[in-house]
């Protein structure tokens, strides 16, 4: 390659503007559009990278995230077209400049986890967020590039079996051998943010070498914060060991604005704080107390105020939500202070085929979990969310503590509106008729009662799970424990009447001689609209 190389006929390469471990960039020009472009060529040969980068970019629209053009062959040689920007690294500007301040690195942050709640809505992970991948205009413009080693649903991963990104930002269970899901971009992020205001990066600086740096990464050992100042209290945040205690990426872009917003109009600017209780009882009250200083903007619509995720204990991002980043939930039933007025208790009907009642003392809280108990009278509890909405997802942490063949836990989206089209429902979790709860179903009844289409899973519902539906547009598709097990995309089979969240233990006498009691318990259910 040389200066003045027409590449594909098309581009003239002008001069090299960079390089690294994944690829070489040079700038050139489209001698068909007359414009300035970044091309991007595998260092390795790699064609499978090129494509990768080519397909994720092509689905990425955002002013904060470099625009792929193109792919472009030139004989055995790929080629990446891209969005030439005049700017430099991140890594540049503080090796060159020195460390930014506080305020510059926030303002920065909220761009790119700006870029980051987008690419994590379509189910995408970036994996190498560093100072690096991050270019910055002398407008302090900032977008996040080289999209090579990312992950999406419908692109082949680089190597599931080697660590992805860059051991300086990794998070600790990407450290530990597990995948990168969202969370572990929230804390590459993170990591990248500490390290431009702190000259170092949190695993240490580069003479340590990677194996020390990884090993620290896996044991959580952080560097301390000496020169973050009001990023501070955000940077804890970003950088918890937990995956499920990190704030999703849209909520980092509102921690790292009002750090902004606070220095700009020299007040403090406090959002709604997470809600207290069980879930949050874990976080540090030191770092609770310093966050108060500089949380989200007051304007900030309550039903999105905070989107943390709590995986079932031993395990990673086993939400739907998390993995697939839905970002923050518009609203959430936690249950800590009873049940919310927005849920309709019914209250002496007559249950399932006219059998058993549903009642309201069947319904309660008991440590921070709502409970349906059905007594072997058939006597039970239901309830239903909200008025009903035409698209959305929803998802709830359940388990079925007592169990009897009599009786059938479900979680369910049941049309709004009485008057609406016959049979039409989406039962995303049934335990039905299963005494030992070793058994779950997830059912759609499409419109004109034509039947149920479904799924069904061993699974061991004493244990907490958690059960996921998302209804668009497209299809229906349902979730265990982060996991898609059920998906219906033809249009004829998809529900068209407004559905409001469900959740019912039902009396069915027929199914068993001998009726005990049985129990259900929800510990939260939330919905992230569409």
């Amino acid at each position: 390659m040389h200066r003045g190389q027409v590449i594909a006929q098309r581009y003239q390469l002008t001069d090299q503007i960079g390089s690294g471990g994944m690829g070489i960039v040079w700038r050139a020009t489209d001698l068909e559009l007359g414009r300035v472009v970044a091309l991007k060529r595998s260092q390795t040969g790699d064609h499978g990278q090129i494509r990768r980068e080519a397909r994720i970019g092509a689905g990425l629209h955002h002013p904060h995230v470099v625009t792929v053009f193109d792919v472009a062959l030139d004989g055995e040689d790929r080629w990446l077209v891209m969005e030439y920007l005049p700017s430099r690294s991140l890594a540049a500007v503080v090796a060159e400049d020195g460390p930014l301040d506080p305020v510059t690195a926030a303002r920065i942050g909220a761009q790119l986890a700006g870029a980051l709640a987008v690419m994590h809505r379509h189910g995408m992970v970036h994996r190498d967020v560093k100072p690096a991948n991050v270019l910055l205009t002398e407008d302090g413009t900032a977008k996040l590039t080289d999209l090579g080693i990312s992950r999406w649903s419908e692109v082949t991963r680089t190597n599931s079996e080697q660590v992805g990104g860059t051991v300086g930002y990794l998070a600790p269970e990407v450290a530990n051998g597990a995948e990168a899901l969202a969370p572990s971009d929230v804390f590459s992020l993170g990591a990248t943010l500490f390290a431009v205001v702190e000259g170092i990066g949190p695993w240490g600086g580069d003479e340590l070498g990677p194996y020390a740096q990884l090993r620290r990464a896996a044991a959580g050992d952080l560097q301390p914060a000496r020169r973050s100042g009001p990023l501070a209290p955000v940077l804890a945040e970003l950088l918890q060991t937990a995956p499920g205690e990190r704030p999703s990426a849209a909520r980092s872009q509102e921690l790292c604005a009002a750090v902004v917003t606070s220095a700009d109009t020299g007040e403090h600017v406090v959002a709604a704080a997470p809600p207290t209780g069980r879930k949050r009882a874990r976080r540090r009250p030191l770092l609770l107390a310093a966050l108060a200083l500089v949380l989200v903007a007051a304007v900030v619509v309550v039903a999105t105020q905070w989107s943390g995720f709590f995986p079932a204990p031993g395990s990673l991002a086993n939400t739907a939500a998390e993995r697939y980043g839905w970002g923050n939930p518009r609203q959430r039933a936690e249950f800590s202070a009873g049940v919310d007025e927005g849920w309709q208790v019914a209250d002496g009907r007559l249950g399932r085929e006219d059998k058993g009642r549903r009642m309201k003392e069947r319904v309660s809280v008991r440590d921070d979990a709502l409970v349906i108990t059905g007594l072997p009278n058939g006597d039970t509890g239901y309830l239903r969310g909200g008025p009903g909405l035409p698209r959305g997802r929803w998802e709830a942490r359940v388990r079925v503590p007592k169990g009897c063949a009599c009786y059938r836990a479900i979680l369910t989206l049941w049309p709004a509106d009485s008057r609406s089209t016959v049979g039409e429902e989406i039962v995303f979790m049934e335990n039905k008729n299963d005494a030992n709860r070793q058994h779950v179903y997830f059912f759609l009844a499409p419109p004109g009662g034509k039947g149920r289409l479904g799924g069904e899973r061993d699974v061991d519902l004493t244990e907490w799970n958690h059960f996921a539906v998302e209804w668009s547009e497209s299809g229906v598709f349902g979730y265990l424990n982060g996991e898609q097990w059920f998906q219906q995309e033809d249009p004829d089979n998809l529900t068209r009447s407004a559905m409001a969240p469900t959740i019912k233990l039902d009396f069915d006498p027929i199914a068993a001689p001998a009726h005990t009691e049985a129990s259900m318990e929800i510990d939260w259910i939330r919905e992230y609209g569409r």
